[in-house]
């Protein structure tokens, strides 16, 4: 297109230099106009070609003319179609990086599912073998089970014989046949203890020598229930009256300990004399340094049932009520305070004495001990309720008897323990208006986890 420019205006140039040349040539005929006239005419033949020379030199110019003009539509036209064809070209190669980083990111991902699938089938093989030791350990604990119903019969047995020679009171028989279910209760507890023994064989291998002596003394204390039923029956007798006033406050006091099951209560009791025989056997690493020397013991069903379904005075049910309130926060809070590093914040729970877990009862040195002792046994640690407390008022006024279930997980680092309890503290009201835990002791529910409080 260039080239064709050139030209056009080379034509332009020449078709200039020629009028020139012609006018000068009229010029100069004019100038010669003396000439002779045969100059003359040959002048007039050259001035007519060079007129025709002109117009064809002017005709061609005017096509050179339109050609450039063509050409500029045409160069204007291809300049349009470069720069649309340009823009299409980036577009494409927009795309085509788009379409190549969409590939990569499709690569990224199918990676990542094959790294989650790998990590799930692994994670299945190790619910797989979970599943398997689980099954293992159920066929013992199924075994065991049958043991103790098979017991728990024969026992059941003597208990009914019992019972139908007692039947000539019908109120006596209810509170006979109460006394026998809270000893069939504590036999079967008896047994659960007797089982996590034959779990812990490694360390407790004398424990299953002792388990007849167990339950000769259990049926002792069976029978000694027996002796206090019949004094009690006694009581009724000379005292139709107190006995029709209990009678109607029953329900009344029953609904404080709603939710906390005569197991709960057995074991509480049971837990603390297999702890006892458990401090006359050598530990090793988890001996005590102290053994509870002065252990108070729990209070038994009869009892703590006596001080609970004892009347009270109507004006008094409203600040048993808040009491009872104040006494779950304050368990909560201690709960919560496990966790920490801090052992400042657990010590203001406890009061200066405190018959604490196997440890017995110990005083303030020990305590503060002990809670620093925890936290380096298992570095993390974490408990949480599991669901409402339930809280007791007992024959004191001032003491409660708090069954608070809980979850527990803690790790060392290298070995992880987990499970559930129930925590079984007293707590007293001091004279100020502030609770103190004077009783604590973990219920284990989760036979299958180890214990996780390692005493040194």
């Amino acid at each position: 297109m260039a080239i064709f420019a050139a030209f056009v205006g080379g034509e332009r140039f020449n078709a200039e230099s020629r009028r020139t040349n012609k006018e000068q040539d009229v010029q100069l005929s004019q100038q010669n106009v003396g000439l002779s006239a045969s100059q003359r005419s040959e002048l007039e033949a050259e001035r007519g070609t060079l007129e025709i020379r002109l117009k064809e030199t002017e005709h061609k110019l005017q096509i050179a003319q339109q050609n450039a003009d063509l050409a500029n539509s045409q160069r204007t036209t291809l300049e349009a179609e470069l720069k649309k064809t340009q823009e299409e070209k980036a577009q494409l190669a927009q795309q085509n990086a788009d379409l190549a980083a969409s590939q990569q990111t499709e690569q990224v991902a199918e990676h990542s599912l094959e790294t989650q699938l790998k990590d799930t089938q692994d994670k299945l093989q190790l619910a797989q073998e979970n599943a398997d030791l689980a099954n293992t350990e159920l066929a013992t604990l199924e075994a065991d089970l049958k043991n103790a119903q098979e017991e728990k019969a024969r026992l059941a047995q003597q208990n009914s014989n019992l019972a139908d020679a007692q039947s000539s009171e019908q109120n006596a028989r209810r509170s006979l046949e109460t006394q026998l279910k809270d000893t069939q209760d504590k036999l079967r507890t008896a047994q659960e203890n007797a089982d996590l023994a034959n779990t812990q064989r490694s360390v407790l291998d004398n424990q299953l020598k002792d388990e007849q002596v167990k339950l000769e003394q259990a049926q002792a204390e069976a029978d000694h229930a027996n002796s206090q039923l019949r004094a009690i029956q006694g009581q009724l007798k000379r005292e139709p009256e107190r006995e029709q006033n209990r009678q109607a406050n029953t329900d009344s006091s029953t609904s404080e300990i709603r939710g906390v099951s005569p197991d709960a209560l057995i074991r509480s009791k049971t837990e603390v004399v297999f702890e006892e025989k458990q401090d006359n056997l050598p530990r090793g690493k988890d001996a005590l340094l102290t053994p509870p020397q002065h252990a108070s013991p729990l209070p038994s069903p009869a009892k703590e049932s006596e001080a609970l379904n004892s009347p009270k005075p109507q004006s008094d049910q409203s600040a048993l009520t808040d009491d009872k309130a104040l006494v779950k926060q304050f368990v909560l809070g201690y709960i919560k305070s496990v966790a920490s590093d801090d052992t400042s914040l657990q010590r203001p729970y406890f009061g200066e004495q405190v018959n604490y877990y196997r440890e017995g009862v110990i005083g303030s040195p020990k305590i503060e001990a002990s809670l620093k002792r925890y936290p380096t046994q298992w570095p993390v640690r974490n408990w949480e309720p599991r669901g409402e407390a339930k809280v007791a008022r007992l024959k004191d006024p001032n003491l409660f008897a708090v069954f608070q279930p809980f979850n527990w997980a803690v790790s060392d680092g290298s070995n992880q323990s987990h499970g559930n309890a129930t925590l079984y503290a007293r707590v007293r009201k001091t004279s100020q208006g502030k609770f103190q835990i004077e009783y604590l002791r973990e219920l284990t529910a989760d036979r299958s986890g180890r214990r996780h409080r390692k005493r040194k």
